[in-house]
């Protein structure tokens, strides 16, 4: 058994059809098959079998796909580690929610590649419900997102607070209710990410037991504030991102019961002794005040920066939900890089 063999059944198993592990791994579907005969043979079983145009997995081939998926993450941190103790510049693999990616994370790496110059960081947009596992499975070194991850060998910090609240036009306000059930029908514009339940804005929507029937999803958070202050419905916003526009008057805040909504952000990493330097550098560096007003104000990026001295890159794996609005991005402009 060879790792390439490993990694092509893990990615099949992860993807869950032979064409999208192919594509994700950019090979051939014959090359794939390849690989896949050389496991078959050494285990003496089928491991996945065609379902419909995906596969599913035998007994054996699940039991393989959760070991093979922590032997690769264990051969990649080896890797890592020498290339730390070799001076060599890493990259650190942070995944979070759309929130924070719009909010949060570009102005707070900017201050800590003051600390870790020549660093590539690339950030990954997923639902909160898989950071777990994406942590455990080391696909991701650090998560960021609105839940602890209390699990023996993953640690895990408080850094920031925000809060949740409805806001619209000033034109629209005298208009709507304050009753979240009827205001249920008014038209939501929400950002990215928005509509998956395990989101900070769709967790909102879960604990009031009301969905909104008519939803438009922007490409960002700020071009949802953007279309409510523009008088075309209301949106959930981040309090403290939604400042400037309030005090101006742009937006308005709607009072609806159970909201303002509290939550806290929260960093993860494995264990110190397991994740790499960068990832466990990082998680210290968000508790401090440099942090916390680099993320809250913007502060991490000085005046007449346009560009940070590292590289960083965005990938969103999570497909829009709901209708899209303005200029959203196709499914293929969704897995396009983006640099700041």
């Amino acid at each position: 058994m060879t790792f390439a063999q490993l990694r092509a059944f893990v990615t099949i198993a992860r993807c869950g059809s032979v064409k999208a592990a192919a594509l994700e791994m950019k090979v051939s579907q014959a090359a794939m098959s390849q690989a896949i005969f050389g496991l078959r043979a050494e285990f003496d079983d089928e491991l996945y079998v065609r379902d419909g145009r995906g596969v599913s997995l035998t007994p054996r081939g699940r039991q393989l796909a959760g070991i093979g998926a922590e032997i690769l993450g264990l051969a990649e941190h080896a890797k890592r580690t020498g290339d730390d103790a070799h001076g060599t510049p890493g990259m650190l693999r942070v995944v979070t929610t759309g929130t924070v990616a719009e909010y949060v994370i570009p102005s707070l790496v900017e201050a800590f590649a003051r600390r870790r110059p020549n660093l590539e960081i690339q950030v990954t947009v997923d639902s909160p419900a898989s950071f777990r596992e994406l942590l455990r499975l080391r696909r991701a070194d650090l998560a960021v997102g609105p839940d602890p991850i209390t699990e023996v060998g993953i640690e895990c910090v408080p850094f920031l607070r925000y809060e949740l609240i409805v806001v619209s036009g000033r034109g629209k306000q005298a208009a709507l209710t304050e009753d979240l059930s009827v205001l249920g029908e008014e038209q939501w514009l929400l950002g990215p990410n928005d509509t998956d339940a395990a989101s900070e804005v769709g967790r909102f929507f879960v604990s009031g037991r009301s969905s909104p029937r008519d939803v438009r999803v922007y490409p960002s958070h700020a071009a949802a504030a953007a279309a409510a202050a523009s008088g075309r419905g209301v949106t959930l916003a981040v309090a403290h991102t939604v400042s400037d526009e309030l005090g101006r008057g742009m937006l308005v805040r709607v009072g609806v019961a159970g909201t303002p909504v509290s939550g806290m952000w929260y960093a993860s990493t494995l264990a110190t002794n397991q994740a790499p330097t960068a990832a466990v550098a990082l998680r210290r560096f968000v508790t401090t005040p440099e942090a916390t007003h680099a993320a809250r104000a913007g502060g991490g990026i000085p005046p007449g920066r346009t560009h940070p001295p590292i590289h960083i890159t965005l990938w969103s794996g999570i497909s829009a939900r709901a209708q899209t609005g303005g200029s959203s991005p196709s499914a293929g402009e969704r897995g396009a890089v983006a640099s700041w």
